[in-house]
């Protein structure tokens, strides 16, 4: 976004010397657009005096306590340009920001990011489009029984709207938050209202999807994370000039329009000037949770491993008190592999053999006759794992209480440890997380 702003301003500056570089020249005279109008209203008390709990409605505006219009007024902070934006522009007064939904596309070459626009807004209509508050037309929607708000003509908004003065990207205003905050405000109405459609920054997050397209061939709802784990959603579409554009790795600075998509915010991207400080060299590991893995042959007290079968199928930890070790895939390259870390297992040495730990502290152990896992919090009798490395680079890990050896099935799809060796069934191989 900075970059943005300063190209414009820089082009701006450079048309307004242009003009005036030479006096030999008949001086060209000055047409900025004056509003004719003048704002009676904040966006915050339109949104809040038309406010309604329903997911889906359209009010017709009239005029305020003195038979008067309502006007207000606003500055450009969205930008259809990238594709990413779809038929409406976003202005911001300071007390809150609305969406504008028109019926046409490149509305950024008429309403330019920075630029004031009054709008007289009585005989408009306010409301809402699945959640989200919006100026624009009225329109029947017939599943839900009832009015919602989408795109009103043209020609309407041009009967409505006026610009003011030339655009001035420097006074847009960009709120930072965190993603905790949102989720707080979402219980405070008022707050909540005039949250809506403002333009907003988060820091030092970084997204869930790195790696994959914005979008493709299709819109994409990707998550973005902060380093506490908290998710928002961001809504990409797939007419965008970055759709197959790859998320960037690591952590960095976000700036979106905040909106809301049924009863929960959702975010867009105005283009990828929104993507700030994030590393052009980073890869999945620099992902906060991230971590690198490399096959290796013997085991070290103390380590982190993850287990891989037949070079694509990855143990995932016991959730509950007792289970198989399900998997998911993954694809090693040059013997590593990137996953998150909570997938890893710890192998710690005992007089004993082995304990082999979970990410989330408990044990791995076996009980009875099954051929499954118990996990706990202490450390029990069938605790204790022995590590043979095998010829062909596996790894053979064997309970000793209940001589056992853990196994991938291609049966059962799963790990499990058994007595003997099964059909079709793979012994691990081991990954040891590369310290960075």
């Amino acid at each position: 976004m900075k970059k943005t702003l300063l190209y414009i301003s820089s082009l701006l500056l450079a048309s307004m010397s242009f003009m005036a570089c030479d006096d030999d020249f008949e001086r060209i005279p000055e047409m900025f657009p004056e509003a004719t109008i003048q704002a009676n209203t904040t966006i915050a008390e339109l949104k809040l005096n038309n406010w309604s709990d329903d997911r889906n409605y359209a009010n017709e505006i009239g005029v305020n306590a003195d038979g008067e219009h309502i006007v207000i007024k606003g500055r450009v902070v969205s930008s259809d340009e990238s594709g990413n934006i779809y038929k409406n522009f976003v202005i911001d007064d300071g007390t809150s920001a609305i969406t504008v939904s028109v019926n046409q596309k490149k509305l950024y070459q008429s309403y330019l990011r920075g630029q004031e626009v009054v709008i007289d807004v009585t005989g408009l209509h306010i409301g809402k489009y699945n959640g989200m508050l919006q100026l624009g037309a009225a329109e029947w929607y017939e599943a839900g029984k009832c009015y919602e708000t989408t795109f009103m003509e043209e020609d309407v908004l041009k009967a409505h709207a006026q610009q003011n003065g030339l655009p001035d990207v420097s006074k847009i205003d960009t709120l930072t938050v965190t993603i905790p905050q949102l989720k707080e405000i979402m219980s405070n109405k008022d707050e909540f209202v005039k949250m809506t459609s403002r333009l907003v920054k988060f820091e030092g997050v970084y997204w869930e999807d790195a790696g994959k397209e914005f979008a493709g061939t299709a819109n994409a709802n990707r998550n973005l994370v902060d380093k506490e784990g908290n998710k928002i959603l961001f809504r990409n579409s797939a007419y965008s000039t970055f759709s197959y554009d790859k998320i960037p790795y690591g952590a960095g600075d976000v700036v979106a329009i905040l909106g809301v998509y049924g009863q929960d915010w959702q975010l867009t991207l105005i283009d990828k000037d929104g993507l700030m400080n994030f590393d052009p060299n980073a890869g999945p590991e620099d992902v906060p949770g991230m971590a690198k893995f490399k096959k290796v042959n013997a085991v070290q007290s103390g380590k982190q491993y993850i287990m891989v079968a037949d070079n694509a199928k990855m143990a995932q930890p016991v959730s509950k008190n007792y289970g198989w070790l399900y998997v998911t895939d993954v694809t090693p390259t040059d013997d590593v592999v990137v996953v998150n870390e909570s997938n890893a297992f710890t192998f710690i040495s005992t007089d004993n053999g082995y304990n082999i730990q979970q990410a989330d502290g408990r044990y791995l152990y076996m009980e009875g006759t099954f051929n499954s896992f118990q996990v706990g919090e202490s450390i029990v009798e069938a605790a204790y794992w022995t590590v043979e490395p095998q010829a062909n680079g596996t790894m053979k890990i064997t309970n000793k209480v209940m001589n056992k050896w853990i196994q991938y099935s291609s049966s059962f799809t799963s790990f499990g440890a058994y007595d003997s060796d099964q059909e079709g069934s793979f012994y691990p191989v081991l990954y040891e997380k590369v310290e960075k």
